[in-house]
Parts: structure tokens; C-alpha cells; sequence
């Protein structure tokens, strides 16, 4: 660490003392700093008592710098712009992207099929995308977040983009060698691939079937995954079923990796949320974001 620590009071005895310099006069550093004369004066004389010599000269209309005065003001003035610049270009970088936090799975399987057609027509927009395990708030470092929510949510900047609607899906390479699947009532009969995250609790195979009003006995799935991409993986593999949302699955489904073998699907009380922090007005290219966010799911509401 620098010795600059030992060699000056406090820190703040440098702000007032550059704001005294730049302005020449006690009173209006004072106001600058929002602190009282007695304050700015009180620092800048600890200052000359730390440093062992005269800093201003003390006149009735004002003050003016001594010659060690003006050689601190130099280096304390080109010292704070350095810092101020590299702080004003780190919050050009931040301002420069907007953040959006979503699930691994969510990111991969929504997101980033969408990436292209978004940078083609929001080009001046850079986007910063977070996978998480677990739900998060949106908060200054994050303007966005993707997160399943009760229908009935009311909250400021808070939209819906999708209802959640489950339902089997798997690969054709599985029900190649499979047993029959011709209804619901066969599903226990297959491997059935099962997601179970301790952070984010989602519908399970037994809850899945008992939806559809079908008294099931005991269920062992065949696998039980934590992360919902491995799911996908697996079922892609052909290692068997999986339980497939709308917003994750849809461009696996339309890409033909995987399929629907079975026309049913439940409709939960939950829905996919794009959330900002309530009390905070939106920039305009989040909103833009969002809008666009909003479209790409209009078919799924």
C-alpha cells in the first residue's frame, strides 16, 4: 500500500484543500463540499500542521496559494482528475451493456437462439447475460432478470412473457427402442428423467401426472439431475423422458432434437416474469429490451 496514508491526515483533508485551492476562497469550498467554513479552514490547517509548512496565504478578501501550495494543488488536482477518468470510463462500460440474468438452461435454450435476430436489430445495444443457479432481485449491477412467478404477481416493472406449460418430451432415437407410449397412463412404464433443484422448485413427474388427474404409483425416475441443461442433454441422447417447457424447449422442439410424443400438457398457476427493480425508472434501452423480450414471447401468453 502507498505511504501517501501516513503522509496527510485524512483523505478529506485533500478534498478540501483542492476545493479551496480551485476556488480560492474558504467559503464557497465550503459550499461545494456541503460542510461549514469552520470545517474547510479546520482541514486545511491540520493539513499545513501535518506537512510543516504554509499552504495559503490568509487575506481579507480571499486567499491565495504559496509556492508549496501550488505545487500540492498541481499534484493533487492531476491525481483526482486521473482517478475521476478512470471511474467516469468504468461507468461508460457498465452503462454501455445492459445486464440480464436468467437461468443456464433459459440463457442457452431461449436466449441465445434469439441473440442474433436482436443484435441485427438493436445494434447500438450491447447485451451482458448472467447464468444463475439460484433467483436473484434485479439490482444495480443487473437491469433484468428472468424468473417463474405466480400469475396473480403484482409489482412495478414487473411482465409476463410466458404461462408455464409442461409436458413430455424426448428424443426420437428414444422411442425408436421404447416401450409403447400411446397415453399418459404408459408413462410410468418409460425412463423418466428427473430435475430436482434444491433453489428453484419446479413441477415434478408425480406432480406432473397428478394434474392430469391420474392416480400414479410410486415413480423411480431413471436419473435425477441438478441442472436442467443436463436434463436436456440426456433426453437429447436418447436416455429418455423429460418433463419440456415452453420457453426452453421451443427451439429444441422446432429444430427437431427433440419431440412432443404425447399431445398433453399441464398449465400451472406460475408464469415466466421479466423483472426490473420496482422503484426504478427505466433506461430507454431497457425498455427497448424488455419490449423485444415481450415480443418473442407474445405466442407463448
Amino acid at each position: 500500500m502507498s505511504s501517501l496514508r501516513s503522509k496527510v491526515p485524512s483523505p478529506q483533508s485533500l478534498f478540501a484543500f483542492l476545493a479551496a485551492a480551485d476556488a480560492l476562497n474558504f467559503a464557497r469550498a465550503a459550499e461545494e463540499l456541503n460542510v461549514t467554513q469552520s470545517s474547510i479552514s479546520h482541514s486545511i490547517k491540520r493539513l499545513e500542521h501535518h506537512l510543516g509548512t504554509q499552504l495559503f496565504i490568509r487575506a481579507n478578501r480571499g486567499v491565495m496559494l504559496t509556492g508549496d501550495g501550488q505545487q500540492l494543488f498541481n499534484a493533487v488536482g492531476g491525481g483526482f482528475g486521473v482517478i475521476e477518468n478512470a471511474i467516469d470510463e468504468i461507468h461508460r462500460r457498465q452503462l454501455s451493456f445492459l445486464t440480464i440474468a436468467a437461468s443456464s438452461s433459459m440463457a442457452t435454450y431461449w436466449l441465445m437462439p434469439l441473440f442474433r435476430e436482436f443484435h441485427s436489430t438493436h445494434p447500438g445495444i450491447k447485451l451482458k447475460i448472467l447464468t444463475i443457479d439460484k433467483n436473484v432481485e434485479p439490482d444495480d449491477s443487473i437491469d433484468l432478470t428472468i424468473r417463474l412467478l405466480p400469475l396473480t404477481t403484482e409489482r412495478r416493472n414487473a411482465w409476463l412473457m410466458a404461462r408455464e406449460t409442461v409436458f413430455p418430451v424426448c428424443s426420437r432415437v428414444y422411442l425408436a427402442d421404447a416401450p409403447p407410449l400411446r397415453e399418459v397412463a404408459d408413462l410410468p412404464n418409460h425412463k423418466l428423467l428427473s430435475y430436482e433443484d434444491p433453489h428453484r422448485q419446479r413441477i415434478n413427474w408425480p406432480e406432473f401426472l397428478a394434474a392430469l388427474r391420474m392416480e400414479s404409483r410410486s415413480i423411480e425416475p431413471a436419473a435425477i439431475f441438478n441442472d436442467y441443461q443436463l436434463v436436456l442433454h440426456a433426453a437429447m441422447a436418447g436416455e429418455g423422458i423429460a418433463i419440456g417447457w415452453t420457453l426452453t424447449n421451443k427451439f429444441l422442439l422446432e429444430q427437431s432434437l427433440l419431440c412432443r410424443p404425447l399431445d398433453v400438457e399441464v398449465n400451472t398457476q406460475l408464469g415466466f416474469f421479466v423483472l426490473a427493480q420496482p422503484g426504478k425508472a427505466l433506461r430507454r434501452e431497457t425498455k427497448m429490451l424488455v419490449n423485444w423480450l415481450l415480443k418473442q414471447s407474445q405466442e407463448l401468453r
